[in-house]
């Protein structure tokens, strides 16, 4: 690595002992810009002589500073700009050679690497004679090898034809024409197969429908930046929507199946044997041009190809027989290939990813909880990923069950009847490596009759410590054992020291044989000694399961909030998993002339529109981040990333920036507190950042929700509505106790928001009673929890104000 501008001011400024606040203030004045170096940066023109985007002043500034130390730290950097830094190590190529490799080139020991380093480059190394390899690990290998290991032997769900010697299943037996398994990509259901889960590629698989392997291998090509444009065209001539043509009839040989489209580089290297007569090294050299991106080797290539096509009579043939029309064809084939080398992916590549997607989507289809355990296990204590594969899971029918130490595994296991999954124990935030020590002691054991029985069983060991009981109490993980979460929380101290005591015994040798045999074997402990205790409110049970499992296992704490839900927000978190009906939300939304305007190499229409939509759900984080400082020097302000849940699907990170958060920073004190936020739902626009003309050269990203608006629930529904509708029936026999309920559990939460009985008589008229100025109530969770007790969620409604229905300020151009 070399030293880059920014970088270099940090490595001197280290070097010098200069303070590391204001070293980070004189690395902040460097642009973004990738590759941006001191010249550029300090030059008001750009090189055609127009005004410098990336200038700097107050870069310049410091390089003139009066203060002799900020003068001298920056002339040093500009000086040691562009050096050597550290050497780079390729993250898994290995050289290979007949001869000892330090006979061939110097070597050196790297820090951090078992294996000597070569001091060459890596593209000096093949020429040298030597052999590059590149030794990939996969984990989807890893996720297949677990799901086979979860079946085990002799398994009769998996036939006798899918088994290997050790009578397990062995994925190379999988058979390559499984329909179900080709309707699982047909459906998009290709979350945790490796290259096709991301939402552009299952959208394409369902317009697709493949129905080979074949058709795998190619779309594993075509999704990829360049060759995508041409998937519509695969898709469409695939289902004969569409006329496969061939520039020149001999080209069918080798583009026959790919519908006439160039997917692959072998495909060129066929074709210029065919078509001009390459040698196989010639088609080779053309390959490695090609997936080097050499397009100075191809033009010198092209010559050759021009002669041998020009000389060749096959070719010469029709219309081609006159020179003028054949150079153009010629042209235009090159020209093809030319832009396909930007590119291309080889074949073998693909057919090798696309078989290992197989066997994974084989694996999904038939033996689903086994493949969702596996897949879990392979991220297992990643909180950010679970949701997603809780999700999928969900959709697939199977229930995530709650840990227990008497049924769980240390990863992620399916349950006996295969229909749901255990949470594993070692996923479980603080235990880790003790679910194993769980487990074990367990299978050799027994199960575990008690909490008692399973702290003395553990006692002197890392299970057995206060921190371990604590999450697993917390967690529901003996609720097989005491359903009373808080019971045993409560009593991990006295269980701890009953484990002491223990410890002591078997150190002092005071239970000894003799005693064992007269008492007729080691006393059993009974958590009849354990203290009761009113059990964990089903929030606080809830929130321990999303703090320390990383998911709601039990229920979800909005499960009595759908109806407030449903009246106050108008977008949910799902949707952005379905960018198909986003696109149609988007369609109906006018198009922002003004940003079309300043942009005009835009040409996704859906990237200059926005969709005004309000959220409502539980705020489950909220980061605040600090931007970055300005050229001038002016500090960063800070923004904030909003996690927001609404029981729809998985989290929402919602962007929450400079103007909006000076707003609304008090929202950071509304953590596990239902929230509404307000904003706008568009596709991000990214810029390629290597490209000197970035701007020209936009890609429509993903789906980003930006906040406006952040406030608890409770004080947008003063604005939003004009109170809370509760409907009872007047000759209800619980009426009267049911209004006293009412009223408590609106006096336990106060608030703003007025509160009204709506009586329905048996006649069908109704009569709506206020209950007063002194019942005005705050909106949460609990209080809504605490509602659904008494009356169903259907019978509970918002009066809306006019605020409610969405209309959006006028934005002006900047603003935009």
């Amino acid at each position: 690595g070399q030293m880059a501008a920014k970088s270099v001011i940090k490595d001197v400024g280290r070097v010098m002992d200069y303070p590391l606040a204001d070293t980070n203030k004189l690395a902040g004045l460097v642009p973004e810009t990738p590759k941006i170096t001191f010249k550029k940066a300090t030059s008001t023109k750009d090189k055609n002589g127009n005004p410098n985007g990336d200038y700097s002043q107050g870069l310049v500034d410091a390089f003139n500073s009066e203060d002799e130390t900020v003068h001298l730290l920056m002339e040093r950097a500009r000086r040691l700009e562009g050096g050597m830094r550290q050497p780079g190590v390729h993250a898994c190529g290995v050289i290979i050679s007949r001869d000892p490799l330090t006979e061939t080139l110097p070597v050196m020991p790297t820090e951090g690497e078992s294996l000597l380093t070569t001091q060459y480059d890596g593209h000096f190394v093949e020429p040298v004679g030597l052999l590059k390899m590149d030794f990939l690990g996969l984990k989807t290998l890893t996720v297949e090898k677990e799901c086979v290991a979860i079946l085990g032997p002799n398994n009769p769900r998996v036939p006798e034809f899918l088994r290997g010697a050790d009578g397990c299943l062995d994925p190379d037996k999988i058979p390559d024409d499984d329909k179900e398994t080709y309707e699982l990509f047909g459906r998009g259901e290709t979350t945790g197969l490796f290259q096709f889960e991301s939402d552009g590629m299952k959208k394409w698989l369902m317009a697709l429908q493949p129905e080979r392997l074949t058709d795998l291998v190619a779309m594993n090509a075509l999704y990829r930046p360049g060759p995508m444009e041409y998937i519509p065209t695969f898709v469409r001539r695939k289902k004969g929507e569409e006329p496969i043509v061939y520039d020149h009839p001999l080209m069918e040989q080798y583009l026959k199946d790919t519908y006439g489209v160039c997917v692959y580089q072998e495909q060129v290297m066929l074709l210029s044997r065919l078509l001009g007569g390459f040698t196989r090294g010639m088609s080779d050299k053309l390959r490695k041009a090609m997936g080097k991106k050499q397009l100075a080797v191809m033009e010198e290539l092209k010559v050759k190809f021009v002669e041998g096509c020009l000389a060749n009579p096959k070719f010469r043939i029709d219309k081609w027989a006159d020179e003028t029309e054949a150079r153009a064809l010629i042209d235009k084939i090159w020209d093809d290939w030319r832009a396909f080398a930007s590119y291309a992916f080889n074949k073998s590549h693909a057919v090798c990813y696309a078989w290992v997607a197989y066997q994974t989507g084989y694996l999904k289809a038939h033996y689903p909880a086994e493949f969702m355990c596996a897949q879990i296990s392979s991220e297992i204590g990643n909180f950010a990923k679970l949701p997603g594969f809780v999700a999928e899971a969900q959709e697939m029918d199977l229930e995530l069950r709650l840990p227990d130490v008497n049924e769980s595994g240390a990863r992620f296991v399916p349950t006996p009847d295969a229909r749901g999954i255990r949470y594993g124990l070692a996923g479980i935030k603080g235990v880790g490596a003790s679910g194993d020590a769980i487990v074990e002691e367990r299978e050799k054991n027994g199960p575990y009759a008690g909490f008692l029985d399973f702290c003395v069983r553990h006692a002197g060991t890392g299970v057995c410590n206060k921190r371990v009981l604590e999450n697993l109490t917390r967690t529901g993980a003996f609720s097989t054992i005491e359903p009373n979460r808080a019971k045993l929380f409560n009593n991990i101290e006295f269980a701890i020291k009953k484990c002491q005591q223990k410890a002591k015994e078997q150190a002092s040798a005071q239970a000894n044989f003799f005693d064992l045999m007269a008492d007729g074997g080691e006393e059993k402990v009974s958590d009849s000694e354990l203290v009761d205790s009113p059990p964990f409110s089903p929030a606080e049970d809830l929130k321990n399961e999303r703090d320390l499992l990383g998911v709601y296992v039990s229920g979800h704490p909005l499960q009595s909030c759908r109806r407030v839900i449903s009246e106050v927000a108008t977008f949910k978190t799902a949707q952005l998993a379905d960018p198909e009906a986003v696109d149609e939300l988007l369609k109906a939304q006018p198009v922002d002339k003004w940003k079309k305007k300043s942009n005009p190499h835009l040409k996704e229409e859906r990237a200059l529109k926005h969709l005004d939509v309000r959220m409502v759900g539980i705020l489950a984080t909220c980061t605040v981040k600090l931007g970055k400082p300005r050229p001038d020097g002016t500090p960063g302000q800070k923004w904030a990333i909003l996690q927001l849940d609404d029981g729809s699907g998985g989290f929402l990170d919602a962007f929450c920036f400079a103007k909006a958060w000076e707003k609304h920073s008090a929202v950071e004190s509304c953590v596990d507190q239902l929230v509404m936020l307000s904003g706008e739902v568009a596709y991000r626009v990214n810029y390629e950042k290597d490209d000197r003309e970035a701007k020209k050269n936009p890609a429509v990203g993903d789906l980003n929700f930006t906040v406006r608006e952040a406030r608890p629930l409770s004080d947008a529904l003063a604005e939003l509505s004009t109170g809370l509708r509760i409907r009872l029936k007047y000759d209800d026999p619980e009426l009267s106790d049911k209004a006293v309920r009412i009223r408590r559990a609106v006096v336990k939460t106060p608030g703003a928001l007025p509160v009204f009985l709506e009586l329905v008589c048996p006649d069908g008229t109704q009569v709506e009673v206020d209950l007063g100025p002194t019942a005005r109530v705050a909106v949460s969770v609990g209080f809504l929890s605490e509602l659904a007790k008494i009356v169903p969620q259907s019978d509970t409604s918002f009066r809306p104000s006019d605020k409610i229905y969405l209309d959006p300020p006028e934005r002006k151009p900047w603003e935009q």
